[in-house]
This record gives C-alpha cells, structure tokens and sequence, in this order.
C-alpha cells in the first residue's frame, strides 16, 4: 500500500521538486523532454526524449532519483480500491513548463511483459477492487503464466 497519501497540492509540489531536479541536470542546448515511466509490481520500464535546439535529439540519462520521484509519486496517488497508475508522460518544454498524464487502465507497452509474481505484487500494494482492475491485467497473468 502506498507510503504517503499525497493531495493534489502536494503532487505539485513533489513535480515542481523533480522538474528543479531535471532542469539543473540538463544539457544548456535542450529544448524539449520526454519522460516515460511504466511499472507493475516491481516491473518497469522507462524512456527518455530529449530534443536540442535546431531539432536534434541527444542522449541523456536522468539520475535514479528522478525515477525514485515518480515512484514517490505513484505511491502517494494511490486511491483506496482504485490503485494507482501504471503509466506517466512527463513533458517539459523550455524555459521549465511541463505537463504529466497518467495511465490508469491501458497496458502499458513492456517488452518483456512483467513476471506473474509482479501482477500479484501490484495488487497487493495498490488493492484495486474488482471493477478497477483492468480487463488486460487478468490476461496478462494468464499469458505470463503460459
């Protein structure tokens, strides 16, 4: 179950912590950044996006406590009998605007897909009641299983 309820004041404040965080890591050339985080159980998956100015992209790694953040952050939106997200789209455009959307329903897109043991794991962390478990969770044990 989650560590910390967090209200929406305080994910707020948790996203401008790790947008700070990102914006004093960043290369002085960047112009646009993605960041994908996708997680069932201990299962993830994560991404990153970042243009430079004139349009090229660059490699660049966040540092793991930037992930730790998002991870923070899934715990403390955890809605009793709901869960919690399965996937975030960080955004962040110059000069330090950025914009989040969260997954609560869609798979997200693991390759590999997660081990049985995460699915059971995420339920027992973030209970979900039986009409917020999504229909592809039941499959995906089922396939992982196969």
């Amino acid at each position: 179950m989650a560590k910390k309820k967090l209200n929406p004041l305080q994910q707020k404040e948790l996203l401008d912590e790790l947008t700070g965080m990102v914006l004093d890591a960043l290369p002085q050339d960047w112009d646009y950044l993605e960041l994908q985080h996708h997680q069932v159980g201990n299962h993830l998956s994560l991404a990153v996006g970042l243009r430079v100015a004139g349009g090229g992209g660059r490699e660049w790694n966040p540092s793991d406590q930037i992930w730790y953040l998002f991870q923070d952050l899934r715990s403390g939106m955890y809605s009793e009998g709901q869960g919690t997200w399965f996937s975030l789209l960080y955004k962040l455009e110059r000069p330090g605007r950025y914009s989040v959307s969260y997954e609560w329903e869609q798979e997200p897109p693991f390759s590999p897909p997660p081990p049985p043991g995460d699915f059971v794991l995420e339920l027992k962390r973030f209970p979900r009641e039986p009409q917020y478990v999504p229909d592809w969770f039941p499959r995906a044990v089922e396939q992982t299983e196969a």
